[in-house]
């Protein structure tokens, strides 16, 4: 029985229309037991199987109960504050460490390891992501986070601490790991302690944190000098351990094994661990390794046709051989353990919903990235000033996110979100893509403010609707899809409109200047010195703007 032959049946029981279920049970004299799900109201309508109340009677239509929070008065407030705090930390950290390069090229020098600060917390991030997703679906959600916490912690410790350009390398690994760690912790957290109908509200509250990050942490990492720069990374274990006795005494447990219900104990630790895909991992840190550092170096620190360039994917390329082999035979594992949500896979509904949301969250950091090279690289501006030139798209998301949250439950037309705003993007989209060295600040702020709006309107959909899709045993697994989508993307994306950049502009400014030191080409072109550019004639100067005004308009 479909949808519409619901609800001609419906009618002759006097069932309301207005009920729009996700999840309906109706029982009558036959003991007539049917479950319909209506894809046009995935978890927007809040309501879940185990929201339905029992009710006798013939032709009588068992109504969802309204989600009620356990945690409520001040206690709420603060642990929401405390949470959403960590992803605005994670950000900060990510460009603050941007912002400080000059400084710490003037502190320890070694310019030809630079990449590794940004390719090391990559790294960190995107190797992790998949085995993090498992690991939450095994132990308690409040272990994972305070350990993750900590890792973090412990990364930033390092990069202040730092006293050589490795060193400061290991923390940026070390921070990235625990930082995708702690962002996935603060989506699980946020997604078990509020109700169906808020939780679209406060997910929307992390891609705020995430935005008001990337601004303070320019604003922040500019005002920091020479003789200060390391308290850029102090600051995270200061703000850690002011919210850490909140962590501990109010997150609950969320401990993906229990179940009160049943009366059984939990299992013990070492049973849990051995559930781990143990060589699922290893395969997908080899996969994203190699892709990501021969992406990263390709053209810049080794030509593309290099040794160290082809070994890096041929070895990425025969481990995703391996690991699709081993997924799929369940090779040291098994169907419910494999490290790949595999069992999700032939839903066309998840990989809809994976490619928008991976779209819209690529579109939108890739759009701010570049603005502030747009601002510095050829306006001139300074790191502060580009994150101040920034503020109209950060602004725009920052409004509509959270109303988005608040009215996408209430409008319904979930496909329709996606639609109105791509087309908004794109719009702004094209306008970015026309920016001269001259073009006039309604011209510059608009196409910001459209792209702000546009990508807001379903940035954080993917939340709300993908767990509708599976069987409640796999929510987990869609939970982890969504975040791969989107931090994976980011990653990716970065990694590629990095390289795509650097090697273009690269290579046209090595035919302007064939005499000039390759390592000062890319310190221009990265932003992290300006001399270069400012001591070249008026001509020339066009000539370079020119360059990377081309190389911006391909990304």
């Amino acid at each position: 029985m479909d949808y519409k032959q619901f609800q001609r049946y419906s009618q002759t029981l006097s069932i309301k229309s207005n009920l729009q279920p996700q999840h309906i049970t109706f029982k009558s004299t036959q003991n007539l037991n049917l479950e319909l799900r209506d894809p046009r109201y995935p978890a927007s309508s809040g309501v879940e199987k185990d929201d339905i109340v029992e009710t006798e009677g013939a032709g009588e239509v068992e109504k969802p109960v309204k989600q009620e929070r356990k945690i409520t008065g001040w206690r709420w407030p603060v642990l929401v504050i405390s949470i959403v705090s960590a992803i605005f930390l994670y950000c900060l950290d990510t460009n603050l460490t941007s912002i400080l390069i000059p400084v710490l090229l003037a502190e320890f020098g070694e310019a030809s390891k630079l990449p590794w600060i940004f390719v090391g917390f990559s790294l960190g991030a995107i190797t992790f992501v998949l085995p993090v997703g498992k690991l939450y679906t095994i132990f308690p959600a409040k272990h994972l986070y305070l350990a993750f916490l900590t890792l973090f912690a412990i990364g930033s410790g390092l990069c202040g601490a730092a006293q050589s350009m490795n060193m400061l390398i290991i923390g940026r690994v070390i921070a990235g790991a625990g930082g995708i760690g702690l962002y996935t912790g603060i989506i699980v957290v946020l997604s078990s302690i509020t109700t169906v109908e808020e939780r679209p509200s406060y997910i929307g509250l992390v891609g705020i944190c995430w935005s008001l990050g990337r601004v303070l942490g320019a604003l922040f990492g500019g005002a920091l000098g020479p003789s200060s720069w390391r308290w850029g990374f102090y600051a995270n274990l200061v703000i850690c351990g002011l919210f850490t006795p909140v962590y501990l005494t109010q997150i609950p447990p969320l401990d993906p094994l229990s179940h009160p219900s049943k009366n059984s104990p939990t299992p013990p630790l070492l049973p849990r661990l051995r559930t781990f895909d143990h060589l699922g991992a290893v395969l997908n840190t080899l996969i994203l390794t190699g892709l990501i550092m021969g992406i990263s170096f390709g053209g810049l620190q080794y030509a593309w046709s290099s040794p160290p360039i082809i070994l890096l994917f041929t070895i990425s390329t025969i481990s995703l051989l391996l690991f699709a082999i081993q997924q799929k035979s369940c090779f040291l594992t098994t169907p419910t353990t494999r490290l790949f949500p595999v069992a999700i896979l032939n839903i066309p509904e998840i990989w809809l919903v994976f490619t928008v949301s991976a779209c819209c969250t690529t579109g939108g950091f890739l759009a701010l990235e570049y603005m502030s090279l747009y601002f510095q690289l050829v306006r001139g501006e300074s790191t502060i000033g580009a994150a101040i030139r920034l503020l109209p798209m950060i602004g725009c998301m920052a409004v509509v996110m959270p109303l988005t949250g608040i009215v996408m439950p209430k409008v319904g037309h979930v496909l329709w979100w996606p639609i109105v705003g791509s087309v908004v993007a794109v719009i702004g989209g094209v306008g970015l893509a026309r920016l001269e060295t001259d073009t006039t600040s309604l011209w510059v702020y608009t196409p910001q403010v459209l792209l702000g709006i546009g990508f807001a309107l379903y940035l954080q959909i993917a939340y709300a609707t993908m767990p509708s899709y599976v069987p409640a045993e796999q929510k987990g697994n869609a939970m982890t899809m969504v975040i791969i989508s989107q931090m994976g993307s980011i990653a990716f994306c970065l990694a590629i409109a990095g390289s795509i950049f650097t090697n273009i502009s690269l290579s046209n400014l090595s035919f302007l200047f064939p005499d000039q030191d390759r390592t000062v080409l890319q310190e221009a072109i990265s932003g992290t010195s300006g001399e270069f550019i400012k001591g070249l004639s008026g001509r020339q100067r066009e000539e370079v703007l020119d360059v990377l005004l081309g190389g911006l308009r391909i990304v």
